[in-house]
């Protein structure tokens, strides 16, 4: 299953692979079908200088975290056998284990991902893989370079918020 995010930087092909993560295919696809990330956007941008130990990460995210009152409630974390590999596409873990509405992809490696990730002291949860870019790395390369404020709502952002973000005009099928 294919997708085409469109920024307005430029597009972003998408496949989706819904044999190893059909649940989260499934919650990406309920946003996109009812039009939810249209008019949102990406909005941080991790690079190599933002590194710390054991968050070794170069990734753009994006989705709904500026109007969260739009995201659809999501299931558990899927953890598909799905790598952080350059390309991929990821949901976000909340804090509940549940898939977010936030989306990043990888613009290199980040076995770090792979890993659960600490969501509070008493849990665990993976981020959920769940496709890959397949034209648009470029676009995705760019984004990352963007602009970017000092501020931060949270410490562990400073320096990653993009200003301004970049509008996604659209995610849709193809």
């Amino acid at each position: 299953m294919k997708t085409l995010l469109s920024t307005s930087v430029g597009d972003i092909e998408l496949e989706l692979n819904t044999e190893l993560a059909p649940a989260t295919c499934a919650h990406f696809l309920a946003h996109i079908d009812k039009g939810l990330y249209d008019g949102s956007y990406v909005y941080r941008a991790m690079r190599r200088e933002h590194w710390q130990p054991g968050r070794q990460f170069e990734l753009i995210q994006g989705g709904l975290a500026l109007d969260l009152s739009k995201a659809l409630p999501g299931p558990d974390a899927e953890g598909a056998p799905i790598l952080h590999k350059s390309g991929t596409i990821s949901l976000a873990t909340g804090p509940d284990g549940k898939m977010s509405s936030e989306f990043f992809i990888c613009l290199r490696d980040c076995p770090d991902l792979d890993k659960p990730q600490q969501l509070n002291e008493d849990l665990q949860m993976p981020h959920s893989p769940f496709g890959a870019v397949v034209s648009g790395m470029d676009v995705v390369a760019q984004l990352n370079s963007s602009p970017t404020s000092a501020t931060a709502p949270h410490p562990i952002l400073e320096g990653q918020i993009l200003e301004p973000p970049i509008v996604i005009r659209s995610i849709v099928r193809l």
